[in-house]
This record gives structure tokens, sequence and C-alpha cells, in this order.
């Protein structure tokens, strides 16, 4: 899925993180970037559909905005 190699390591919060040139980057959101081709809009954030944070299959990414993030995540958090 990802192109070349990367080192990457798991941060504090459970997301694999790539070092692309040194940098570090969200996994999720470099795969979702280059799946779709195109740019992260400023402020959005990328939902796992499956809630599994290391699953980052481009159909299990979903682009949202932080307000939409949250309705997603209370309503599964009501529904346990």
């Amino acid at each position: 899925m990802i192109c070349g190699n990367f080192n990457t390591f798991i941060n504090k919060k459970g997301y694999r993180v790539l070092l692309i040139n040194g940098k570090p980057m969200l996994e999720h959101r470099h795969i979702f970037r280059v799946m779709r081709g195109m740019k992260i809009p400023q402020g959005y954030q990328i939902h796992h559909r499956d809630l599994n944070k290391l699953n980052n299959n481009i159909d299990n990414l979903q682009l949202v905005t932080p307000k939409q993030h949250k309705q997603i995540h209370l309503k599964i958090k009501e529904m346990n």
C-alpha cells in the first residue's frame, strides 16, 4: 500500500507514524492523501470506520470535519 521503505513507529495514541525524509507523518493521513490524490483540507480529520487505528486500508478511511468526527464517536459511545 505504501511505496518505498519508511521507518515506522506507533505513537502514544496508537497511530502508526511514518518518517518521510526525517519528518513524522501519520500513516493514515499519508495513505488517504496519496490514494485519493488530494490534499487533506486544513482542519479536517481522517476517521477509521472500523475504529482500528492500524487498519489504514483506503476503504476504512473517511474524511470528516472535527464536528462530524466527534458526532461519530459520540454515537458509537452511546451504542455501547
